[in-house]
């Protein structure tokens, strides 16, 4: 577990109390000896006010430092308890009665060396190699849960309410309820989207960053060294590292490490969008037509146009229009240089990099180069998928039937 705040000595408190200064300016010291007086918490008698007394400073006993019984939901284990996570929810690993119990995940996302999960109780916990503070556990700098589980951690101070996350290569986001987010980790190219590129999370708390300056977000999603967001009115903002045009701005000038998003302008998208993922050096929009727009590097055919001019470099998105699915995208996913979806008929279609087999069409050839997804046609499933993920070199399809099929390295 990680030290939490040791408790005030009481040393410091009784010398005041236990010293006073007569009229003839001499010190006068009652405090027997460094025993405590009469009538103050800690000597041993309950008095007036107090619940108890144990005559000791160890504020995970029976008895609190405040000579006050321990209480479930104060955010300390005390007495009894199993564990106090400060809130009364039952979807976390500490249930509302302070006892262990199963954590209900609302929400869960792999980056290239951890891994980072949302309760259905907000409760953020990541684990993995700690490398530039992803893992948000502020001055520890050796692996989480190579020899002991994640839930021995305490969570990540993220803010009330989170209900989505996401883990890029080396940086962390999340997304509350309230439409606000906060990126942590690594932030050479500004990718955290705070105006510097110091990195979070590694000697500080990730709360000490402060929310990013977007609002009325409903997703967000960390790439290698960028990061895009998607508001309620299907705007898209990118910020990070723009060297393939991942940004989507018309240029190649990095966004982020040396100014504030306050002016960011949003993507020029072929429509409004409802998701947005983000790769190695490209990034997709899901539109709300169920299009799909890509932009950024295209030279393994990640970008699906049939073609593997990078988009976004020097021109909108918007130019390059939509790229040709044959159906119309209900989910949408990539990683790294491969990108796939699921159309709205339950079958799934991959274009990218293939040299690991995870496009799924039974070789290792790259599609999208000088073929659209369209022309190739959709992974031999034999099944309905609803949803899709994808990895540095794999893919994952969630079938309707509750099963999960995963294909690649």
């Amino acid at each position: 577990m990680l030290p939490r705040p040791s408790t005030l000595p009481l040393a410091l408190l009784l010398t005041a109390a236990a010293c006073s200064t007569p009229a003839g300016g001499s010190v006068i010291d009652d405090s027997l000896d460094g025993a405590t007086p009469a009538g103050m918490c800690g000597d041993g008698m309950i008095d007036e006010g107090e619940d108890c007394d144990d005559e000791n400073d160890n504020p995970r006993d029976e008895c609190t430092n405040e000579c006050t019984t321990p209480v479930c939901g104060d955010g300390v284990v005390q007495g009894d308890e199993d564990c106090d996570d400060g809130n009364d929810e039952d979807g976390d690993s500490c249930t509302a009665s302070c006892t262990s119990g199963p954590t209900a995940i609302a929400a869960i996302s792999t980056g290239d060396a951890h891994t980072c999960a949302v309760s259905t109780g907000g409760t953020v916990r990541c684990w993995g190699a700690p490398g530039y503070g992803r893992l948000g556990q502020p001055g520890y700098d050796e692996n989480i849960g190579d020899d002991e589980p994640p839930s021995d951690w305490d969570p990540v101070e993220a803010g009330p309410d989170v209900i989505a996350i996401s883990a890029g290569t080396q940086h962390t986001c999340v997304l509350r309820s309230s439409g606000t987010a906060l990126c942590w980790g690594y932030n050479s190219y500004g990718q955290l989207g705070l105006g510097h590129s110091m990195n979070i999370g590694d000697d500080e708390p990730v709360l000490d960053a402060g929310d990013l300056p977007l609002a009325d977000l409903v997703g967000i999603s960390a790439g290698d060294s960028h990061t895009c967001a998607v508001d309620g009115d299907g705007a898209v903002w990118c910020w990070g590292s723009n060297n393939a045009g991942q940004l989507g701005t018309g240029d190649t000038v990095s966004v982020g490490g040396s100014e504030t998003l306050d002016a960011l302008a949003p993507v020029d998208l072929p429509g409004a969008a409802v998701e947005v993922v983000t790769g190695y050096e490209h990034s997709c929009a899901r539109l709300e037509d169920g299009k799909i727009s890509c932009w950024g590097r295209g030279a393994e055919g990640q970008l699906g146009y049939g073609r593997p001019d990078a988009i976004g470099d020097d021109e909108s998105p918007a130019d390059a229009g939509t790229v040709d699915l044959g159906g119309l995208a209900i989910d949408i996913d990539t990683r790294h240089n491969h990108t796939c979806a699921v159309l709205d008929g339950g079958t799934v279609r991959c274009w990218g990099s293939n040299g690991n087999g995870q496009l799924g069409y039974g070789d290792t050839k790259n599609v999208g180069e000088r073929k659209t997804p369209a022309e190739i046609g959709d992974v031999m499933l034999d099944a309905t998928a609803i949803a899709i993920e994808t990895g540095t070199a794999f893919s994952c399809a969630s079938i309707d039937d509750g099963s999960v099929r995963c294909w690649g390295d």
